[in-house]
């Protein structure tokens, strides 16, 4: 058991700092007055490759400020601004490189009436912009890129794979992974529309310390101390993902989302 423990300091420590990289675009519509569009285009780059990625304007849209790029730390940011003559409505946009590139964007419209989010993916690189909100539309979104995040994050998994070794009964397995699930997910949204904040860094301590804690349970267990999480692995996962999922809400903010004018993370994430 002192080998497991090593190990799993040794991975969570080489593979923390990776762990919440989401290989991920983000574009942001804003419409600033009516028919007027200010764009902003996120794409993760290295200082000699950017990720070509780019959206064609519809039809009867034309662009009145031109492009502006400038280089965010690890990223290549594009600004300007176009004109639609009858709006965006019933417009579909299209993103071209997804495919090549194998990136997601997420994209965000902030209009006038309304706002919409959602991912954009090789396989479905286009998205027809409703009249109204779609309520639905953006739930899907935030539930895909949070399991997204759990099954790609090195730090998740671990979290996860330390409550097999915990929770013996599938059934309690079950109910205690979707505890943890719903809870990152809750925390996520709420930190996502700026309900709730907290300091990224105390987050992610808080999150290796979480798997840390499983650690140590799991070695009280092999030397008979039944631990709380054998009694309430459900509690225990709930408490913990809600922490995990300000964790995702950080790395979204990474991203950008949504970005403060002079490109960098917004302060409400």
């Amino acid at each position: 058991m002192k080998i497991l423990s090593s190990s799993i300091l040794y991975f969570l420590w080489s593979f923390l700092a990776i762990a919440d990289e989401l290989k991920l675009s983000y574009l942001e519509i804003t419409e600033t007055q009516a028919q007027h569009y200010r764009m902003l285009l996120k794409v993760p780059s290295t200082q000699t490759e950017r990720l070509m990625i780019t959206m064609p304007l519809p039809k009867e849209c034309h662009i009145t400020v031109p492009k502006r790029t400038q280089r965010i730390q690890t990223s290549t940011v594009e600004r300007w601004n176009i004109y639609c003559q009858t709006g965006l409505a019933n417009k579909t946009l299209r993103m071209h490189g997804l495919q090549k590139r194998k990136m997601d964007v997420l994209l965000r419209l902030d209009l006038l009436s309304h706002s919409h989010s959602v991912l954009l993916t090789p396989s479905a690189s286009s998205y027809t912009v409703p009249k109204e909100e779609d309520i639905s539309q953006i739930f899907q979104t935030y539930t895909w890129l949070g399991v997204t995040h759990i099954l790609l994050g090195f730090d998740h998994l671990l979290f996860v794979f330390a409550l097999l070794l915990i929770v013996k009964s599938v059934r309690r397995l079950l109910w205690t992974i979707t505890a943890f699930t719903l809870a990152h997910s809750l925390t996520m949204a709420m930190a996502t529309l700026g309900i709730m904040h907290i300091p990224q860094a105390p987050v992610e301590a808080i999150i290796a310390l979480s798997i840390l804690f499983l650690a140590r349970e799991i070695l009280h267990e092999k030397q008979g101390k039944i631990g709380l999480t054998s009694h309430y692995p459900w509690l225990i996962a709930f408490i913990f993902g809600l922490l995990h999922g300000f964790g995702f809400a950080g790395a979204l903010a990474e991203i950008g989302l949504p970005p403060t004018s002079d490109g960098s993370c917004p302060t409400l994430l």
